[in-house]
């Protein structure tokens, strides 16, 4: 009698920008502030909002500068989600210096995150036009194309941000989530490793890589890059759950149940956590234990097919045949096939 397996796997492009550094002096010439020192203070403390008002602080004493501007958007980007505040920052810093290249890649970037991509392209695009070299605008440049369906012209923007930073680990990053969606997965785990080379605290470099590796049934692979994703990130929920479904894949079902826990801890809601731990108690003829999973699941989605389908299996084996015949009943009708084949084989 079959177990039916679920094979869900979870696999993320990321976009990029850049802090400049700042000093300022009073119109008197009386003293200096180091806005970069308290800003990393700030930052580093995660007082995201003092953060911005020292550059607020700066502009006040030093209006014309185009840096504040453009520092104050970044934070307003990217600590506090305000992306509108942002671009009213990042056009004040344009309008002070047309020619900088970071102030509409970051720009771009607040538009790319409202949604707003037709104005997020025309910056990235003038942003390599001010500076063809510039990486982080291939980059994000690159995600956007790949949003659109442009894959070869995302696949051109990463390797443009490499040719320019070879580096650069972000590039890597999604020029490996390009190659996945595109089939070629020796080439995703090529660019995920060199990621890892680059920045060997890349948690989701390790996952992708890892999520890959299940897929070509490398399940040894994909274990150690799922431990490692986790070391880096103890909360990593899918890191948890995709290593229980390696060490299921290599015959450690009690491991992948201390995974599912954990992975329940985290998100008790977690649907596929309840149907692999049943799967896994099921191997373990735990067959209560399993029961009490695939109900949880049903609780969660009552179409699910394999649930109906093991619960009938575990009811099968504590004696409870009516039942289980009425649960295959059920999968049957929701599409499972092989549960035709047990109440043709055990429903009398």
């Amino acid at each position: 009698m079959k177990i039916f397996i679920k094979y869900t796997l979870y696999i993320s492009i990321v976009l990029a920008v850049n802090i400049k550094s700042s000093f300022s002096q009073s119109s008197e010439g009386s003293y200096l502030i180091d806005v970069t020192g308290l800003a990393k203070m700030y930052e580093d403390a995660g007082e995201y909002q003092r953060l911005i008002d020292v550059y607020t602080q700066f502009i006040n004493i030093d209006p014309n500068n185009a840096d504040g501007y453009y520092n104050r958007g970044t934070a307003k980007s990217e600590k506090l989600k305000d992306y509108l505040g942002a671009i009213e920052d990042f056009n004040k810093a344009i309008h002070l210096n047309p020619n900088d290249a970071e102030a509409y890649n970051s720009r771009g970037l607040a538009q790319h995150n409202l949604d707003n991509n037709n104005e997020a392209m025309k910056d990235y695009n003038k942003s390599i036009e001010l500076n063809p070299k510039y990486w982080l605008a291939y980059n994000n440049r690159g995600t956007l194309k790949a949003e659109f369906g442009d894959s070869r012209g995302a696949l051109i923007d990463f390797n443009k941000s490499i040719e320019n930073n070879p580096k650069y680990a972000l590039a890597y990053y999604n020029r490996g989530q390009l190659k996945y969606k595109l089939n070629d997965n020796s080439g995703a785990i090529g660019d995920w490793s060199k990621t890892i080379e680059i920045d060997p605290f890349f948690e989701y470099a390790y996952y992708d890589r890892g999520t890959v590796k299940m897929e070509i049934s490398d399940y040894k692979g994909a274990l150690s890059d799922f431990t490692k994703a986790i070391e880096i990130n103890s909360t990593f929920i899918s890191a948890y759950f995709n290593r229980g479904v390696a060490k299921l894949s290599l015959n450690d079902p009690k491991g992948s149940i201390e995974d599912f826990n954990r992975t329940l801890l985290i998100n008790p809601k977690h649907e596929n956590a309840y149907y692999k731990r049943g799967n896994a108690k099921i191997i373990l003829n735990d067959y209560k234990g399993a029961l009490s999973d695939y109900n949880k699941v049903i609780i969660l989605n009552p179409s699910d097919a394999g649930a109906y389908h093991n619960r009938g299996i575990a009811k099968y084996y504590l004696n409870n045949i009516n039942e289980a015949c009425l649960d295959w009943s059920k999968a049957g009708e929701l599409g499972n096939q092989e549960s035709y084949e047990n109440i043709r084989d055990y429903c009398k």
